[in-house]
């Protein structure tokens, strides 16, 4: 099953955001991406985007303690995939964001909560879109092939 569709970012952005991060919290995201979907419905996988790279920039960034991360400005030919709406109000988009960094009990999902400040300039990131996995096991992997289940 498909957990989240997302951009996975290449290891100069990774990096690029690591750089940028002078604060860092307890807990440093290894899989830096930005969700496109969480628990897509099957017209919501987006086969058409798989492997392609896509430039997205950093604009904002924030960091309450308990989680921090960027926000992040997408390219108009990604905006109509971006259908990541808000849990707690289900008509209501996310803000285009990437978790950098989380306290040790905190929530990637609550990185959407923060007061992002804008940034001296934009950062331009790459990354290319992909799924991640989840068995019936609970086994999770990072998959760039179409998927048809």
């Amino acid at each position: 099953m498909i957990k989240y569709e997302a951009i996975f970012l290449d290891e100069e952005s990774v990096n690029l955001i690591k750089d940028l991060e002078t604060n860092k919290l307890d807990r440093v995201n290894d899989e830096i991406h930005l969700t496109l979907k969480y628990k897509p419905e099957q017209h919501e996988i987006f086969n058409e985007l798989i492997n392609k790279e896509f430039e997205l920039f950093l604009i904002a960034y924030g960091n309450d303690g308990i989680n921090a991360g960027f926000k992040v400005e997408l390219p108009e030919s990604l905006k109509p995939y971006y259908i990541n709406y808000d849990e707690d109000e289900p008509t209501k988009l996310k803000v285009p964001h990437i978790t950098s960094s989380l306290a040790n009990d905190a929530k990637a999902m609550n990185t959407k909560k923060l007061t992002f400040n804008k940034l001296p300039q934009k950062y331009s990131i790459k990354g290319r879109f992909g799924y991640w996995l989840e068995d019936e096991k609970g086994n999770e992997e990072l998959s760039f092939e179409p998927y048809n289940k």
